[in-house]
């Protein structure tokens, strides 16, 4: 990432996903560690449950891309859907059918194992929900997936859920993270190790710290944070993520060392099964959830 406070910066998709790309293998889905960790995240489940309780879904299709334990899926049929499509690309279809199963709901929600590009489905439906977000919010694509969802089966005028999302920046200081992992090798046990930081800075503050969390009082910020994209999901396109590019400025209005910048996103459900729209955010101010934040770190040699 290239910043100077004074000039401004960029912030496009070949920068940040050179440095942020995660391995996701087909098989992790398929581990209970990992629901396990979606369904620990209160924010963002009851995010998706209250969406469902204040929405009017009673007698409509549902299709759940990447349905996991089958969680959204359960509350689309709770809360009186005609019919819920549960798709999952995982081998944990077979245990996410027997969770509905032994939940009574096994006429409402149809369990399809594959990838939703290959599966074909026998109507069209009427809401599209899916958990695609992933760090820096689009990377993970999976919303490529649920893109294609939509595109192939959402009749016209039917919902997404999450129906917009926002990814916002701020210039941030992390003061203790980088006296823990940099100045500290200036005095160990009263000797100078400071031949060690450039190691360090390299180990430790060359990428991007994907599960960073910043300090709920806003200390770490150093400017308001801006939003430098903005996706409606009715109408955002494959090609469209192809190049995501945000050019943007920050005048500082609080003193600190600039260490970098810190990244999040948020989504919000609306349309109109809803009435007042639910947004779900994982800035540093809300409550902390498995995504938590991502701090970029400036380029070794700014100053």
């Amino acid at each position: 990432l290239g910043f100077q406070p004074s000039r401004g910066g960029t912030l496009h998709n070949e920068t940040i996903k050179a440095i942020l790309t995660r391995s996701s293998p087909k098989g992790a889905y398929a581990e209970v560690k990992l629901h396990q960790e979606m369904l620990g995240d209160t924010a963002r489940t009851q995010a998706y449950e209250t969406a469902f309780q204040t929405g009017s879904l009673k007698g409509l299709v549902v299709l759940d891309v990447g349905c996991g334990s089958g969680i959204l899926s359960l509350f689309a049929a709770r809360a009186g859907a005609r019919k819920v499509y549960a798709v999952e690309a995982s081998d944990f279809a077979t245990t996410t059918e027997k969770i509905v199963a032994c939940n009574g709901f096994s006429d409402v929600i149809e369990v399809l194992q594959g990838r939703i590009e290959h599966l074909d489905l026998p109507e069209q439906v009427d809401v599209i929900v899916s958990e695609w977000m992933g760090t820096c919010l689009v990377f993970e694509m999976m919303i490529e997936s649920v893109l294609v969802a939509r595109n192939r089966f959402l009749t016209p005028g039917g919902v997404m859920w999450p129906s917009q999302a926002r990814l916002f920046a701020a210039p941030v200081t992390a003061t203790e993270f980088y006296d823990s992992h940099v100045t500290c090798w200036l005095n160990r046990y009263g000797f100078d190790m400071s031949p060690v930081i450039p190691a360090s800075l390299t180990e430790r503050l060359s990428r991007p710290d994907h599960t960073y969390v910043f300090n709920q009082d806003g200390s770490d910020m150093l400017s308001s944070p801006q939003c430098l994209m903005t996706l409606d999901m009715a109408t955002v396109t494959v090609e469209d993520l192809e190049l995501l590019r945000s050019s943007f400025s920050f005048v500082a209005t609080r003193a600190g060392e600039f260490h970098g910048m810190g990244v999040w996103f948020d989504v919000t459900f609306g349309g109109p099964l809803i009435d007042k729209p639910v947004v779900m955010s994982t800035d540093p101010y809300s409550p902390v959830t498995h995504w938590k934040q991502v701090r970029i770190p400036r380029a070794p040699h700014q100053s």
